[in-house]
Order: structure tokens, then C-alpha cells, then sequence
């Protein structure tokens, strides 16, 4: 028997017949299942992070009314995306680990390397690490008036000589920061960092399908036949609910 922790209809156990139970795609399956659900999560702690920013951009953020502002709300945000960021890369890791062999591992990190995604995650990873150690980043905020509309605006800079002073940034961290400029804009590297996430998942998915397209391919076959007997198209003994159809096996 394989438990599956459906993430749609909540735990259960079902028997599955012993060619689905032998079959690596199924369980390949399931942890594809889960980590498309953490990375609903990740995107949807960026979308509430973006639409608070923009929000303080427009608030008068000076004195310490602004910092109390920063403090209650904006960091709060802040810290749970970097804490879905570090969820995200574990849950893919433990793909990597579990199913893959040396060539499958070389091609996951030379691609998140090439993508400098690597760094990008170990800082966001460190930024909340920073922030339960020092409770606030160090910031530069740049207000910009327009005089026309009688109108101001803010951008959230992080200063990188201060955050240099910390020790306790990891190696990938640190030369991520090392290649930043003396500020540096939160926006901009929680944007361009979601955009890669999205883009490298893409290519995660169908290049983890494609590597095992053989058992996912037989696996696809049988769920096929079983949707058929459900449809009344051919005999299969017994019923049986599946927590996955033949689309998801689809290579």
C-alpha cells in the first residue's frame, strides 16, 4: 500500500494495483505535486510582498511613525517570503536526492548556477536569518517629490556596507552581496529573482519528466486503461479511485 498525502482531497490510502505500486513515476509524481504547491505558496507570499511595497512606497515614511510602519507590516511580509524561498528549494532538493543519480544532481545545480539562482535563494535564504538576529535591515529610503501633482514617493534600498558587518552570512551569500551595488533595491531583487524561479521550474518539471519518460510513459498507459474501465470502455476488477489521472504522467 502507498499512502499519499493528496494535497487536494486531503490524506488518505488507497491500494493500487502492483504495477502502479512498482512505479517510480508515481512517487516522482507526488513530490512534483507537492512542490507545485509550495510554489503557489512562494508566489503568492511575492504577490502580497510586491502590493505592500507599492503600498509604503506611497506613505510617508520618515520619523518613526515610517519605521513602525516598516516594522508591523512590510518586514512581516518580507521574512515570510524568504521563509517560502527556503521551502521551495528543499522540497525541489529532496527530488534531486531521492530519485536522482550523479547526472540528474550535475544538470539540477549546473542550471541553477547558470541562472545564478543559487546565490539569489542563499541571500533571501540569509535575509531571514538577518532579520531574527537583528530584527531590522539596515535601509536608505529615497523619497521622490513631484511638484506638479503635489506628490511623493519612496524606494527601499538596503545599505550592503552594513549588511556586510554581520558574520553570519554563508559563503554564496556573501559573494552575491559582494557583486551587488553599495544600495540596493528590494523590489528589484525580489522581482528579478521570482522571475527566475518561475523560468527555472518550468524547466525542472519537463526536464524531470523527460528523465524518467520511460516510466512515466508505462505509468500513463495503465492510469489510461483504468479512467477507461471507470468510463465503462473495457473490464477492470475491482473499483478504484486514483489520487492522479493520465494527464499528470503526460511527458
Amino acid at each position: 500500500m502507498i499512502k499519499f498525502d493528496s494535497m487536494n482531497d486531503g490524506p488518505y490510502d488507497i491500494n493500487l494495483p502492483d504495477i502502479l505500486e512498482e512505479s517510480i513515476a508515481v512517487e516522482v509524481n507526488k513530490e512534483i505535486e507537492g512542490l507545485k504547491i509550495s510554489i503557489s505558496i512562494l508566489k503568492d507570499n511575492y504577490e502580497t510582498l510586491i502590493q505592500e511595497h507599492e503600498r509604503i512606497e506611497q506613505e510617508d515614511l520618515m520619523g518613526e511613525e515610517g519605521l513602525r510602519i516598516l516594522k508591523e507590516s512590510y518586514f512581516t511580509y518580507l521574512h515570510n517570503y524568504a521563509a517560502s524561498v527556503y521551502t521551495v528549494i528543499k522540497h525541489s532538493q529532496r527530488i534531486v536526492d531521492k530519485f536522482g543519480d550523479d547526472d540528474f544532481y550535475n544538470q539540477y545545480t549546473n542550471e541553477l548556477k547558470e541562472r545564478e539562482l543559487h546565490l539569489k535563494s542563499e541571500f533571501l535564504r540569509q535575509i531571514r536569518h538577518y532579520m531574527q538576529k537583528r530584527k531590522v535591515p539596515p535601509l536608505q529610503i529615497e523619497q521622490s517629490v513631484d511638484m506638479v501633482a503635489n506628490e511623493y514617493s519612496h524606494e527601499l534600498l538596503l545599505r550592503k556596507d552594513m549588511m556586510m558587518t554581520w558574520n553570519g552570512w554563508s559563503s554564496d551569500a556573501k559573494e552575491y552581496l559582494d557583486k551587488l551595488d553599495d544600495t540596493i533595491s528590494i523590489k528589484q531583487i525580489i522581482k528579478e529573482y521570482q522571475q527566475g524561479v518561475d523560468e527555472f521550474y518550468e524547466w525542472f518539471f519537463k526536464y524531470t519528466k523527460l528523465y524518467f519518460k520511460e516510466g512515466f510513459e508505462s505509468t500513463k498507459q495503465v492510469v489510461q486503461a483504468i479512467e477507461e474501465y471507470k468510463e465503462g470502455k473495457m473490464f477492470y476488477p475491482g473499483e478504484l479511485v486514483l489520487p492522479f489521472d493520465s494527464e499528470d504522467f503526460e511527458v
